[in-house]
């Protein structure tokens, strides 16, 4: 390593001795206040973002969940049943963020079962704008039939 010479080093010196502040005779440094909790309502809307108000659940109950809906299984479903099974699947999906979320805040592994339930919630909502996207087509291709059938009514002899 080379050595540097000694008439660079000192301006910087000198410069940090300036730089450096002390501070007048009895001069205290203030003490902060004591912060008090904030009390949180139990109806609170953030608290759907934990489980039973706790930040992390034990693993054992954590790792127990179901499969994702299948495309099958979603088309007997009403609109306001998809529109409801689509929020509480963006619920659990921001719950298990936050906990993760958290887990790397606490220095904690992420463990795998985690990150599956993110996937089978995510493949849910997929499926989800799936059999909607299905209806919407369904319901223009009936739309446009109606459209020709209309058209052909009206003029019988015109080829369409």
């Amino acid at each position: 390593m080379p050595h540097l010479p000694t008439t660079k080093m000192r301006p910087a010196l000198s410069l940090l001795k300036q730089a450096s502040f002390r501070f007048p005779k009895g001069f205290s440094l203030p003490i902060p206040k004591e912060k008090k909790v904030p009390q949180v309502s139990d109806t609170h809307p953030l608290w759907q973002f934990f489980r039973n108000k706790n930040a992390l659940s034990p693993p054992d109950e954590e790792s127990k969940y179901g499969r994702s809906w299948t495309a099958e299984e979603l088309r007997w479903k009403s609109f306001d049943d998809l529109h409801g099974l689509w929020y509480n699947c963006l619920r659990e999906r921001n719950l298990l963020l936050t906990q993760a979320t958290e887990m790397k805040r606490l220095l904690i592994n992420v463990p795998d079962y985690s990150k599956d339930r993110v996937k089978t919630v995510n493949k849910t909502m997929a499926t989800i704008k799936f059999v909607l996207w299905e209806r919407e087509r369904a319901y223009q291709a009936a739309k446009d039939l109606e459209k020709k059938e209309s058209e052909k009514a009206k003029n019988p002899n015109q080829a369409v």
